[in-house]
């Protein structure tokens, strides 16, 4: 289906509404041909208690409700109301600006540049009306793909529908603004052919809103692109940190090469490129890890930080006198920062205040006869007392689950996304993998939590990162055969990860280690709903972590692990 051209959405700006008349008669009954009808819209200010600042905070604030292409400023604004142009122009992005001028201009500056942006039209120009309108149209379309065809469509239409849309945006109006993106993004396009990537699919395991697509895009006869689609501020901040942090700065070349990217109105879009290989010969490493023999699975997480992600680590640097909690709360606030909303750290202390799945004490689970912390509220209590100061930080992917590592046929692994790229606590890449491995790519035999139960007290018993996961009498007592093999593959493949991470970080506190793994599993718990599985995974795993870290006092002897009342015979059949 080829991507209907919108109409010209238009926002008059003006002090009086005089001023709106005139303009929207100069728009309205434009001559056949010209070109679609212009969708107006007003903004009426006053000169008497707005200054510069708020006008084109107000202005900023419709351009993006209305998704408007132009703006037109009446005659004389400047003169009742104080406006800096360039920051108007700056203001109403993506819309371009036109100053609307009563006296009359020469013919050929018709529409010349009033600034650096703004450009300015006559309405008593000797020209006529209609050229002045197809002026206008013509900057309106300038740099616009107008007939591209879009195919299958309704994989644009059901990946929308999985987004998370805010209360005054509909479904509908979001399709058509990805269209318009695209459009954008590609301007020179005729055609453009999108799938979904290859992954694996956990319905049951979590069910939540996205805040981001991720395609596979064909543009014309081309090699295929990968395409992520989010909200235009996460789109803003990942350019900025791909360039601040990644471009050039990773050893080799498997990586994903940012190609284009585009903001509109709400949302925006990045190309990303994978250098020297073709996407259609990649797997993400959830289905690497679902299909392939563990040998395959851990080749390619050594491979991935010692052939692409080795260099940061070679530079760290001393981290903020903070507490760790802090430290993984700065770096997730970012983002949030930037949107204008709390902090992750505020937004997981009103779930544990407000009446619901997070606000109890104690937390029980099918098949352990046992009551378990809150890992939430013992986190926010203790973190500045328990938690470790004085670590290093290093620049981190932070975003390094399984479907961001992409793995060729050779077994070669290739990062992609980099929104949350940054400096950041140096473990957290590891942290994070594994946590990804324990909640949502563990499939245990058992159907109730009792094996991630096993899992988790073993992955919480070692006082190195360099000691083996299963190394002594209590851990062989297990016959971990038993728990099925399954259990012994993510073993060892977070084995790996484990030893990878005590070389390259230069064997750290283990208990930074095991706070960087809770942190993790609140993050999930902060933003998944509480009847999903994955939900209940990560709020086990951070209460046996929780437990772990709470007699565990700094430069102290670890106590016995597990707990007498933690006994593991009691429950093993």
């Amino acid at each position: 289906m080829v991507a209907p051209s919108p109409s010209t959405r238009v926002l008059i700006v003006a002090s009086d509404e005089r001023q709106m008349e005139g303009i929207s008669r100069f728009l309205s009954d434009q001559p056949d041909g010209v070109g679609e009808p212009f969708d107006c819209h007003t903004c009426l200010l006053d000169s008497v208690s707005l200054d510069d600042a708020r006008i084109c905070a107000r202005i900023s604030h419709q351009v993006r409700e209305h998704r408007c292409h132009i703006v037109f400023i009446a005659n004389g604004l400047d003169k009742s109301c104080p406006i800096d142009y360039d920051r108007l122009h700056e203001a109403a992005l993506p819309a371009k600006c036109f100053m609307l001028a009563n006296s009359t201009v020469g013919t050929n500056n018709a529409a010349r540049i009033f600034t650096s942006n703004v450009m300015l039209i006559s309405l008593k120009g000797s020209q006529p009306r209609h050229v002045q309108l197809s002026i206008i149209n013509k900057v309106r379309w300038q740099g616009v793909a107008r007939d591209l065809e879009i195919t299958p469509e309704v994989i644009l239409e059901e990946e929308v529908s999985k987004l998370g849309i805010s209360a005054n945006q509909e479904v509908g109006d979001t399709v058509s603004e990805i269209r318009e993106l695209l459009m954008y993004l590609c301007p020179s396009a005729k055609e453009m052919a999108i799938t979904q990537l290859p992954g694996v699919s956990f319905p049951s395991l979590e069910k939540r809103q996205t805040k981001t697509i991720v395609l596979n895009l064909r543009v014309d006869d081309r090699l295929p692109v990968i395409l992520k689609i989010t909200t235009r501020e996460r789109i803003e901040h990942e350019v900025s940190n791909y360039r601040e942090h990644i471009d050039g700065r990773l050893h080799g070349s498997q990586y994903a090469r940012m190609e284009e990217h585009k903001v509109l109105w709400n949302f925006g879009a990045v190309v990303y490129h994978l250098l020297g290989g073709r996407l259609d010969e990649f797997k993400p490493l959830s289905e690497v890890y679902q299909e392939e023999d563990v040998e395959k699975v851990e080749k390619s997480i050594k491979r991935l930080f010692a052939d692409v992600w080795k260099e940061p680590y070679a530079r760290p640097k001393k981290a903020p006198p903070q507490s760790l909690f802090r430290q993984y709360d700065e770096v997730w606030s970012r983002i949030r920062l930037k949107q204008h909303k709390p902090t992750w750290s505020q937004k997981l202390r009103d779930k544990v205040s407000d009446a619901n799945a997070l606000a109890r004490s104690s937390f029980t689970f099918p098949g352990i006869p046992l009551e378990f912390p809150n890992p939430a509220a013992w986190a926010l209590a203790n973190h500045e007392r328990l938690s470790p100061h004085g670590t290093r930080q290093a620049i981190t992917h932070g975003d390094l689950h399984a479907d961001n590592v992409l793995v060729d046929e050779h077994g070669k692994p290739w990062l992609i996304d980099f929104e949350r790229s940054g400096w950041g606590p140096i473990l957290q890449d590891f942290v994070e993998l594994e946590c990804d491995l324990v909640t949502r790519l563990f499939m245990p035999e058992s159907k109730d939590l009792s094996s991630l139960y096993y899992l988790s007290l073993i992955l919480a018993r070692p006082e190195s990162l360099a000691k083996p996961l299963v190394d002594d009498d209590w851990l062989k007592a297990l016959k971990i055969e038993d728990f099925g093999s399954d259990f012994g593959k993510v073993l060892s493949v977070i084995g790996t990860l484990r030893s990878t991470a005590a070389r390259l970080a230069h064997d750290p506190d283990m208990r930074e280690y095991l706070w960087g793994l809770l942190m993790n599993t609140l993050f999930l718990v902060a933003a998944l709903e509480p009847e999903t599985i994955r939900y209940q995974r990560a709020l086990l795993f951070g209460s046996v972590l929780c437990r772990r870290l709470s007699d565990w006092r700094n430069n102290a002897r670890p106590p016995v692990w597990p707990p007498p009342e933690w006994d593991l015979r009691r429950y093993v059949t």
